[in-house]
């Protein structure tokens, strides 16, 4: 196994209800305003109990939306993005810190670039080719489908589902959650499918049972059993 930390992933269930507590504080900013600062002094872009879109260009600090979808348009350039009981939506060429979702889907176009991490709660995460994401790809209750991405930490799961293809490479680990976890369930075995050109430099490790469809014979050889 490489040197890269585990997380436990029900920590993301924390952050989830912080972000929620710190709903009522948020204050309604004018989306369709532009910032002319850099990113770490840009403007903060947020809504409550409606959608928000965040046009395509701009430069901005965080982006966050509860209770109401959140879209990004393209070539944006942004700190953190955040959604709350919503779909989070990103346009193409987006570069940003964190990407992260609670109860909605998270998808991004092509050529997305995140410096740190991609998350979600209950939601799926479907990213587009030339991607490059820092640290770890994540979910506890969501599939994950990644097309031609370059994922520099692990991907991480519990209860969904793991796509790769059209040449993605992970460097760190692909991790099942383990089955002793609170989020742990006993429904349908998920499935972990690797296309051929994808490829997985770290281990591939199972905490519970998976369905394997892996087409490389080299990477079956990286599954670590460890329920």
């Amino acid at each position: 196994m490489n040197n890269i930390t585990q997380k436990p992933i029900y920590s993301l269930l924390i952050g989830a209800f912080t972000m929620a507590l710190l709903a009522g504080c948020i204050v309604q900013v004018d989306a369709n305003a532009t910032s002319k600062k850099g990113i770490a002094d840009g403007g903060n872009f947020s809504s409550v109990n409606k959608s928000l879109t965040v046009k395509s260009g701009q430069t901005i600090g965080n982006a966050s939306s509860v209770n109401g979808s959140l879209t990004i348009g393209d070539n944006v350039q942004a700190n953190k993005i955040t959604s709350v009981n919503g779909r989070l939506r990103v346009g193409e060429n987006v570069t940003a810190t964190k990407l992260s979702s609670v109860n909605g889907k998270l998808s991004a176009d092509e050529g997305l670039n995140v410096s740190e991490e991609v998350t979600t709660v209950n939601g799926k995460i479907q990213l587009s080719k030339n991607s490059e994401i820092g640290g770890k790809v994540a979910t506890v209750n969501g599939t994950i489908e990644l097309k031609n991405v370059d994922v520099g930490g692990n991907v991480e799961t519990i209860n969904g589902n793991i796509n790769l293809l059209d040449n993605t490479i992970v460097d760190g680990d692909i991790v099942f959650g383990n089955k002793n976890s609170k989020n742990y369930y006993n429904g349908p075995d998920p499935i972990l499918s690797i296309e051929s050109g994808s490829n997985v430099k770290g281990d591939i490790i199972l905490r519970r049972p998976v369905d394997l469809e892996i087409e490389d014979e080299d990477l079956r050889s990286k599954v670590v059993i460890e329920y």
